[in-house]
């Protein structure tokens, strides 16, 4: 699925709070080789928790960010 999706656009991949990460933040990027197809294309990134993003212009630092639209 991430693979197919990486066709299309840009997926920053963060551990959560089930993934195989360290609980302590903040949490290491997972491994690439978790997802050998996707791990093969630029769009795929591998990003800490906590993470920062930028979508639509907009810098979102929170999993509540408004502009973000995550609740």
């Amino acid at each position: 699925m991430l693979a197919e999706l990486g066709t299309r656009m840009s997926i920053d991949v963060m551990p959560g709070e089930k993934d195989p990460a360290n609980y302590l933040l903040p949490q290491q990027p997972l491994f690439r080789g978790l997802f050998p197809v996707a791990s093969t294309l630029s769009t795929l990134s591998m990003e800490t928790n906590p993470y920062a993003a930028t979508v639509n212009g907009v810098r979102c630092g929170s999993l509540r960010c408004a502009a973000c639209h995550f609740t």
